[in-house]
């Protein structure tokens, strides 16, 4: 074969390519409607143009990709008609067939697939009748027989009409138009990322491989947006009902770890100084922990924060709706089942309405064989309550043990950090060494971890972040009612409900004309708005 027929075969073989690829974007597109329907709704203009434009965009580049990774190099390598075609159709077929599967488990569980998602499915089959496991294995099998023959009859009709699809003039566009409406879409995206447009940010995780472009930074640094652009969202987080409550924020996946280890958290009201110097005698074994750990001056917002591990200002709506934290469930049927305990003088309304009930009497602590205990302990109590902890670590010597204050106690202190911290002490659970800062809300997520492995990590029930888990970047925000903390590398920012905002380097040293970056205050109210929906 000489040079110039080599050339044209490839040639033929990348129109060929060009023309597959773009069957399967309309087949794409197609099995892509399965996910508007899982779009969260919005009577938004925008919001539905962006879900519209990003819809065709997504679906448009991933068969591109495809194209450019896997068939593209077949062309160049092997322009050889029949195995083109047959690997191409095998490869497609793979591909459509994976994409279609996540549709349809996304619009179930939610969630795309991940490493549980098989697992997940064949459990829920068998619960719907025995042997539904073997019979969606062989539904899958029939789906990518059928997937397998549409590929075939597009690759060979493609290849059989690629003289008349060359000559046809009404496709020419759609290249520009798949083009158009992908970098639209990630441009609208920029704009609501800095702006915090919920309609639009809801839809970050709709679509798989999906990454939208931000671009908070740039439009920082050329003065595009301001700390003066969060005023309405940040008054938005003031007034939280029911209605624009999404606790948690999916369903969730959760598979369980072998752990025999049991684990207990002691959460004092307060630990004053003398309280504190007799935990560190009743317990020298205990490590402290190094860095800042961030409570809330509020006694029943901590508790609240501790354990829900969501903002403060959810509270009222938690309690209107009477929900228990998302995770109990979990761990109950994981095996974890965990137990809330009070010391005598701890008083009930101390606790979240929903956390009442289920509270019984520290003296359970010895007799039960619950996996994870949570004790409120009033400082009033704090020697029988050593005791009983004392007891529980010489059963328990591989037990983790967590022990803190739920609200600072008042000492004067000039950093921010320090000013709302309380002490932190820990056997068997050791943070990262790169761990400065640590709120309420990690701890029971630092328990999770030893139990729980969960699709998304926590994210769907908790903004904690586990003790265990590198986290040494900032920012990080601390919702204490009415008003926003946000921790930078080198400062920390107090934004007031009344617009006001104090900034303060890491020595708290007011800085005059200072404002927190907007990039982290765009960071803190998403993080603070993940558990809230926008009332349309």
């Amino acid at each position: 074969m000489s040079k110039h027929q080599h050339r044209d075969r490839i040639a033929t073989a990348i129109s060929w390519g060009h023309w597959f690829t773009l069957t399967n974007i309309f087949l794409a597109l197609l099995i892509g409607t399965l996910y508007l329907d899982s779009a969260e709704p919005t009577r938004s203009i925008i919001g539905l143009f962006y879900l519209f434009v990003s819809w065709v965009g997504h679906f448009a580049f991933l068969p591109f990709v495809f194209f450019i990774i896997f068939i593209f190099p077949l062309c160049i390598l092997f322009p050889y008609s029949r195995f083109l075609r047959g690997v191409s159709a095998v490869l497609s077929s793979f591909a459509l067939f994976i994409l279609l599967i996540d549709a349809l488990f996304f619009q179930h569980y939610s969630f795309h697939l991940n490493s549980y998602a098989l697992s997940t499915l064949a459990a829920d089959a068998e619960q719907w009748f025995s042997g539904g496991s073997f019979v969606l294995l062989i539904a899958f099998m029939m789906v990518f027989l059928l997937i397998f023959t549409v590929q075939l009859l597009l690759a060979n009709l493609t290849w059989k009409k690629l003289e008349q699809l060359r000559s046809l003039r009404t496709a020419k566009p759609l290249p520009a138009i798949f083009i158009a409406c992908f970098f639209l879409s990630h441009s609208i995206h920029i704009w609501a990322d800095a702006t915090l447009y919920r309609p639009i940010t809801q839809q970050d995780d709709l679509f798989p491989a999906s990454y939208p472009t931000t671009a908070k930074t740039l439009m920082t640094r050329q003065g595009w947006i301001s700390i003066a652009t969060y005023d309405n969202q940040r008054s938005a987080l003031a007034d939280i009902s029911i209605e624009n409550l999404r606790y948690p924020t999916q369903a969730m996946l959760c598979a369980p770890k072998e752990n025999t280890q049991r684990a207990l958290l002691v959460a004092f009201d307060e630990i004053s100084p003398s309280a504190r110097l007799q935990i560190e005698q009743a317990l020298p074994s205990l490590t402290q922990f190094q860095g800042a750990h961030v409570v809330h001056p509020v006694l029943k917002s901590s508790t609240f924060q501790l354990a829900y591990g969501i903002p403060d200002r959810l509270l009222p709506a938690i309690e209107t709706r009477g929900d228990t934290p998302a995770y109990l469930q979990s761990m109950s049927r994981a095996g974890y089942p965990v137990q809330w305990l009070r010391s005598e003088q701890w008083s009930i309304t101390w606790l979240p309405m929903p956390l009442r009930e289920l509270t019984q009497s520290m003296d359970a602590l010895d007799a039960s064989a619950a996996p994870v205990s949570i004790l409120w302990a009033s400082v009033a109590d704090i020697h029988a309550v050593l005791t009983s902890v004392a007891a529980f670590y010489e059963a328990h010597p591989t037990a983790q043990i967590i022990i803190t204050g739920l609200t600072p106690h008042t000492e004067a202190a000039s950093k921010v950090a320090q000013r709302l911290s309380a002490p932190l002490w820990m056997a068997n659970v050791e943070p990262q060494p790169d761990r400065v800062l640590s709120k309420l809300e990690d701890l029971m997520p630092s328990f999770f971890s030893q139990y729980l492995s969960c699709a998304e990590s926590f994210k769907t029930f908790t903004n904690g972040i586990p003790l265990q888990r590198i986290h040494s970047s900032f920012p990080r925000v601390i919702s204490i009612q009415p008003s926003i903390y946000i921790f930078e590398n080198q400062k920390s920012s107090i934004l007031h409900a009344d617009g006001d905002v104090e900034v303060f380097d890491n020595e708290g040293n007011p800085l005059v004309n200072e404002e927190p970056s907007p990039a982290a205050v765009v960071d803190a109210l998403k993080e603070l708005q993940r558990f809230t929906v926008k009332s349309n």
